[in-house]
């Protein structure tokens, strides 16, 4: 049986969100608060964070809490990284989704070096460097990207 799972969606609109990006953390704080802290200096559109906090045991749920940009939701053991995406997903409020893993670091117009303009999916570039490998993964273009996530918990909403 899983645990419960509480969730936190701030009361900040997203409507202007281009996309949400979803991060599991497993009693991972310090990569966790340097990866958020990389979004936020490089983002190039408004995005929509969630992190799925499993246990917490490190201070992680606090230091969430008190993020007023990042929505959560929390389960008191560690329920795994699929359930922990579904539980994320349910509090996407955009078209788009990236994954992002709490141990990834987000150089400059790396995650979304596509055009600003309406047309956002049309020139998108994603890097996954990882701040516990001493290896930058290489490039990959994408045309067009479409992002399906197992649903357990209920009707898609996007």
């Amino acid at each position: 049986m899983l645990p419960m799972i509480s969730s936190s969606a701030r009361t900040v609109s997203r409507s202007s969100c281009l996309f949400s990006i979803l991060i599991p953390t497993w009693n991972n704080l310090p990569y966790l608060q340097c990866c958020i802290r990389s979004i936020r200096k490089h983002s190039a559109f408004p995005h929509q964070i969630i992190v799925h906090i499993n246990e917490g045991t490190d201070g992680t749920l606090d230091w969430i809490k008190a993020q007023p940009d990042v929505d959560y939701t929390y389960s008191s053991q560690n329920i795994g990284v699929c359930f922990a995406l579904n539980a994320a997903r349910a509090l996407v409020q955009t078209d788009y989704i990236v994954y992002l893993n709490d141990d990834m670091y987000v150089p400059a117009g790396i995650v979304y070096s596509g055009k600003k303009s309406s047309n956002f999916q049309t020139n998108i570039s994603f890097y996954r460097p990882r701040l516990s490998s001493r290896r930058l993964q290489v490039h990959v273009p994408f045309k067009r990207i479409s992002v399906r996530i197992p649903n357990i918990f209920g009707k898609m909403h996007f």
